[in-house]
């Protein structure tokens, strides 16, 4: 049996990983994996992951984003030439949709894959992802649309049309949290009964502490950006600072906020007490080790990769209330849940655990508790090769069926 996937692929992510994860789990009886994609492949820190033998191929194919990275490379990005051409692709990324189409039957009719996945950050998002779904559906291949973050809008009558075509192209939708599927259904109309469930999963980390001291050490590990409530949690550590002296926060990773950020630092007089280590190349069990809480004040999520690293080392967690987090925190039990843009709310939770000790480590024990029961890399691959499984069988049935006809 044949696999065949697509990802457009620019940069790190949790659209890369869910797609990697996934690939890794497929059941044994497909004995050759392809991934189609631009020429990016997989990145160094996700290749390290790479544990099935899996043949990445490049493929041509046209979208405003590839574009774009192709023009940054050379020396007219500047220019007003490049600037009224990326205007001109924008105009014209709806018409890419149908002009991928053709390219992509092609490469799924060469390679005659018995399923095929294409594996999307949101919805609609990548628009090449989505051409490459119907090429599969019109070479009557079965095709698995992947979504790992939460579908914008509809905002026109084409909106409802591209709808439309495209889950009538899926026999399935796969999402990485419940939130997901709720909004597919609600905001794009998508049949509920074509959507399957399944977390998103990270390796178990080694639980390292940091060495005793009388600080507590609050941690942020995500990108550095606006919607991720940086300013909310630096806004909600500059109040409590000013009551609970033995308190420090980290912020690790970078973004468009950074510079910002680090401004309000150095303005506030707080180099002393908040530090920013910057994008963290390594384990993250090393980059969380001196967390003793941690927090992801985010305005929207799906199922974070960050806050499932922190679950997987046992660290005392405060996220908002957005998105899968409730699916996987249960407020009080293993973390505790805020409402996004709060500071007042972000401020109290933080003060609640941080006058009881006690509650820090019994929350960091039940995060991880709660990680090996509902997402850990065995729940995942379990859930995974059934639902892969599952596909199979029908395949073979209809396989089945068919030879009984035709006799």
């Amino acid at each position: 049996m044949r696999f065949m996937a697509f990802c457009e692929m620019y940069c790190t992510g949790g659209g890369t990983r869910y797609t990697l994860d996934c690939l890794n789990a497929l059941p044994d009886a497909y004995s050759e994996i392809i991934l189609a994609t631009n020429d990016q492949m997989f990145f160094c820190e996700d290749s390290n992951d790479v544990q099935k033998d899996i043949r990445m191929i490049e493929i041509p194919f046209f979208s405003y984003n590839r574009i774009a990275v192709f023009l940054g490379k050379t020396r007219f990005q500047k220019t007003f030439f490049c600037r009224l051409l990326m205007k001109i692709c924008q105009i014209l990324e709806p018409l890419f949709l149908y002009i991928n189409v053709p390219i992509f039957l092609f490469q799924i009719y060469k390679k005659k894959p018995d399923t095929i996945c294409a594996f999307n950050g949101g919805y609609p998002a990548s628009l090449a992802t989505l051409s490459f779904a119907i090429a599969g559906y019109l070479l009557k291949t079965p095709v698995i649309l992947s979504i790992v973050s939460l579908p914008q809008k509809r905002k026109s009558i084409y909106g409802a049309f591209l709808d439309k075509m495209i889950w009538a192209c899926c026999k399935h939708i796969l999402v990485n949290c419940r939130a997901i599927k709720e909004d597919l259904v609600i905001k794009r109309k998508a049949p509920r009964n074509k959507i399957k469930v399944i977390y998103n999963t990270v390796q178990e980390q080694d639980i390292l502490r940091k060495k005793k001291t009388n600080s507590l050490n609050i941690g942020f590990f995500s990108r550095i950006e606006i919607e991720k409530g940086v300013f909310v949690l630096y806004d909600s550590f500059v109040n409590l600072v000013k009551k609970i002296s033995n308190i420090n926060l980290i912020f690790i990773g970078t973004g468009s906020a950074l510079e910002e950020l680090q401004e309000r630092v150095k303005k506030d007089g707080l180099s002393e007490k908040v530090a920013i280590k910057g994008y963290y190349y390594g384990n993250s069990a090393s980059a969380l080790k001196d967390f003793d809480i941690f927090v992801l004040p985010s305005f929207i999520e799906g199922l974070p990769y960050a806050l499932l690293e922190a679950m997987s080392c046992g660290k005392a967690i405060i996220a908002t209330r957005v998105g899968g987090i409730p699916e996987v925190i249960t407020n009080g039990k293993d973390g505790l849940l805020i409402s996004p843009k709060s500071v007042e709310e972000c401020e109290k939770a933080l003060e609640k655990l941080l006058s009881c000790p006690f509650k820090i480590d019994l929350m960091a024990k039940n995060s991880i508790d709660k990680y090996r029961k509902l997402i850990s890399p065995l729940c995942f691959k379990k859930n995974i090769e059934e639902f892969f499984s599952n596909i199979l069988s029908s395949l073979l049935l209809e396989e089945s069926k068919c030879s009984e006809d035709n006799q």
